[in-house]
């Protein structure tokens, strides 16, 4: 039976997730859903891939590299110790808040009794756009719900290791309390200035929480992000762990943070005096950044009424966001598909983080001569779009049996099997600069002539289109988290 021999923090970890399962479930269910996962462009860890060593120590290491566990319940799972084995290490892991856990069940059986840590999804029925949809969900375990994205955005530094993850949460629950949702770049994301400053563009505010790390004395990206901000003089926040400045920790991040004289006394010409010194020289003198808290080293608030005061003066400083983020998904418009792309627009919102909106959401609030003006502006100002140019006007059969055509007749079929007011707002997104991408159901044909120069994503049914676009949407990534306690 495997058990726990490290601890990779977990953005550092190289699979999406483990996948737990019984033998017998393999060939069912177990490796169709690595597959559809990989399609989604997820790395799995399978027990089907050769593994070299003792095997004990190949699962440990293989769950100590993973940023989430998925098990599959079944009658044979439920009684094999070594599906309990796995799950057992899950459940250690997800001590940490930045490890999720997603059971399926794929027949009447006795799981071990839910707990908050994990979302179990029903799969008796099979693995569908719902199921795949409250997978991606799941794993990426984003707050998605439209009264969060109602909440003011504010970007959030902050370390990965699992200590670091509790001390984000148990701010951001704070935070929740005066209306604030957290943003945060995607941990396993390269560290990239411009996207993080596109980011933090879309936030009112930023607070860092400052953690003390051995050698260097603390992390350098998190330095790095607050230069970043500085350089926006976006409102700031900052919370220092007590161990990394010692008894002279001043009122004033300019005097204790980023001062020569303390880390000069302290630490001599270290990693993180540089990355200070980086910070002064992009200092923005109408951005303070003030010191509002600081941690006990047990991880606790030092004094959460303090801390709740120096909040609430934080958000009287918010201002609006230079340019908030949403992404635009372009489709045909029929009542037999509004169930499928609204699986699509929450997949969408999941992994990117952010709001989505379609033109059929102003075709309800809007007076006709609104609609085509908002979904323009819409448009224009997304932070990328994605369309599904497919148009099933044309029946299945008749798609089917188009090489069987004269050449002239094929191609005026392939012509208009295109969504047309689709096409026109993938047009106007293409004009207004945007990242644009396209998916499509299959066969393959030859798009209309503006767009044959464009990468096309063909998919097969809906559940294939969920991971082609948890695929295109992960470049956008930003982690969007609020809690209700």
């Amino acid at each position: 039976m495997p058990e726990m021999s490290y601890r990779i923090p977990i953005p550092d970890r190289n699979f999406n997730f483990f996948l737990s399962h019984a033998t017998e479930d393999k060939e069912s269910f177990a490796e169709p859903l690595k597959h559809w996962a990989e399609r989604a462009d997820m790395t799995v860890f399978y027990d089907s891939q050769s593994i070299v060593g003792d095997i004990n120590d190949v699962i440990s290491e293989a769950i100590g590299n993973s940023r989430a566990g998925v098990v599959v319940w079944s009658k044979r799972s439920v009684e094999s110790s070594w599906v309990k084995s796995e799950y057992n290490c899950f459940l250690e892991e997800a001590k940490s808040p930045d490890f999720q856990i997603v059971e399926m069940v794929i027949e009447d059986c006795k799981p071990p009794m839910q707990s908050d840590l994990r979302r179990r999804i029903d799969c008796r029925q099979g693995f569908g756009p719902e199921q795949a949809t409250l997978l991606i969900e799941s794993l990426f375990s984003d707050e998605t719900r439209p009264d969060i994205f109602g909440m003011r955005p504010v970007y959030l530094a902050r370390g990965g290791r699992p200590h670091e993850a509790q001390k984000s949460e148990t701010v951001s629950k704070m935070l929740t309390r005066f209306g604030i949702r957290v943003v945060r770049d995607a941990p396993h994301n390269d560290f990239s200035r411009e996207r993080i400053g596109d980011i933090m563009r879309s936030c009112r505010g930023m607070i860092a929480l400052v953690p003390e790390r051995p050698g260097p004395g603390t992390t350098p990206y998190i330095l790095a992000e607050i230069a970043i901000a500085r350089a926006q003089s976006l409102p700031m926040m900052i919370i220092v762990d007590d161990s990394l400045s010692g008894e002279i920790l001043s009122d004033t991040m300019d005097k204790a943070f980023l001062s020569d004289e303390l880390f000069l006394e302290e630490r001599g010409n270290s990693p993180l005096l540089l990355a200070a010194r980086e910070i002064q020289e992009n200092l923005n003198t109408n951005c303070t950044g003030k010191i509002a808290s600081v941690w006990r080293k047990t991880g606790e608030v030092e004094d959460e009424s303090s801390l709740a005061e120096a909040i609430q003066q934080f958000t009287e400083e918010l201002r609006a966001p230079e340019k908030p983020a949403n992404c635009f998904f372009g489709h045909v418009y029929r009542s037999e598909r509004t169930g499928s792309y609204e699986l699509a627009k929450r997949c969408i919102q999941s992994v990117a983080g952010m709001p989505c909106s379609s033109g059929n959401d102003f075709r309800q609030d809007l007076s006709a001569d609104a609609v085509q003006p908002n979904i323009l502006q819409t448009i224009k100002n997304a932070t990328f779009a994605v369309f599904d140019i497919t148009d099933d006007d044309i029946p299945q059969e008749l798609q089917e049996s188009l090489h069987t055509l004269p050449a002239n007749c094929r191609e005026f079929v392939q012509t208009r099997n295109w969504a047309l007011n689709t096409t026109i707002e993938a047009g106007a997104a293409m004009g207004a600069g945007i990242p644009v991408y396209f998916v499509a159901g299959l066969p393959p044909r030859e798009p209309v002539f503006m767009l044959r120069n464009q990468q096309i994503y063909w998919y097969k049914d809906d559940t294939d289109l969920l991971a082609l676009l948890r695929k295109i949407c992960q470049t956008h990534r930003r982690i969007t988290e609020a809690f209700s306690g």
